[in-house]
């Protein structure tokens, strides 16, 4: 959906987008850590090492 919209955007504002996207990724993870992911990734990690 995202790429759809970008699509029909100027690069300034989908370069705006996709950076406050990633920095939110980061801020959420360093506030909150993985939350309830936490199994998930490891058993995500076992699987990857297999």
């Amino acid at each position: 959906m995202t790429v759809i919209i970008s699509l029909k955007l100027p690069a300034g504002a989908v370069l705006y987008i996709l950076t406050t996207t990633l920095f939110s990724l980061v801020q959420q993870y360093f506030v909150s850590g993985l939350g309830g992911l936490t199994p998930w990734v490891k058993k995500a990690a076992t699987l990857w090492k297999k």
